[in-house]
């Protein structure tokens, strides 16, 4: 079985959902680069939401750490 993924204008629903996720990314590492994880988890969890994308408890973890130390984090999209 297989599936045609492309939607409008032949752009992929993953290429759609990586460059939402670097978008996010990349305004909480503007923003907080440098605070504290467990204050960026929280906002990691409700900026990710919005876009439909979640991370489990220990991905949210290491997502929050990197952006506090200013590390790249890879996402594993699916």
């Amino acid at each position: 079985m297989s599936f045609n993924m492309n939607i409008g204008g032949g752009q992929s629903i993953f290429a759609r959902a990586s460059t939402r996720v670097n978008d996010v990314d990349a305004e909480l590492r503007d923003k907080h680069t440098g605070k504290p994880a467990e204050d960026i988890k929280p906002l990691a969890i409700l900026a990710l939401r919005r876009i439909g994308v979640s991370l489990s408890d220990a991905e949210l973890v290491a997502y929050a750490h990197a952006v506090s130390s200013g590390e790249k984090y890879r996402f594993h999209l699916s």
